[in-house]
């Protein structure tokens, strides 16, 4: 059975990747510190978990941005159009941060300088998206809970 609204169901996924994320990328260039030089195999291996938790993290984030523009126009009804535009707003940097943060992980799997450059680069990346996970939460917690935009579906 898919809930309704989807939106506040999908949400979370997304926001919980970007608190883990940069955890794993802080274990995975602690343990491949020296895996670069020494066992290029080994360092694709520590590294992939995170360009895969990139992937899922971009794509659960479109996925949730559009559930909630799917259910915008309803969330109208009750919600101001500028607190639901500021929300919008936050979630497409979200994801399109995302997104960005995903080719440098991808870019990550090189050996060398490019490579080493790129994990460290993942890692800032990863928690500019964290800040912008909490943000664009904040203001989905503050159309649930400040402007009511759940009451439009408890009125069914």
């Amino acid at each position: 059975m898919i809930p309704d609204p989807l939106h506040p169901a999908v949400v979370h996924l997304p926001l919980a990747l970007a608190v883990l994320l940069p955890i794993l990328i802080l274990i995975a260039l602690w343990l491949g510190r020296h895996a670069d030089e020494v066992i290029p195999d080994k360092l694709r291996a520590i590294w992939i978990p995170v360009v895969f938790l990139a992937l899922v993290m971009t794509g659960t984030g479109y996925f949730a941005q559009e559930t909630g523009e799917d259910q915008e126009d309803r969330v109208e009804e009750v919600v101001s159009r500028d607190a639901i535009h500021d929300h919008e707003e936050r979630a497409e940097v979200f994801v399109w941060m995302s997104a960005l943060l995903l080719v440098a992980s991808i870019a990550g799997l090189v050996p060398g300088a490019t490579g080493r450059y790129s994990r460290y680069i993942t890692l800032g990346m990863a928690i500019i998206v964290l800040v912008l996970g909490v943000r664009v939460g904040g203001s989905g917690g503050d159309l649930v809970y400040t402007h009511g935009a759940a009451q439009v579906y408890l009125e069914q």
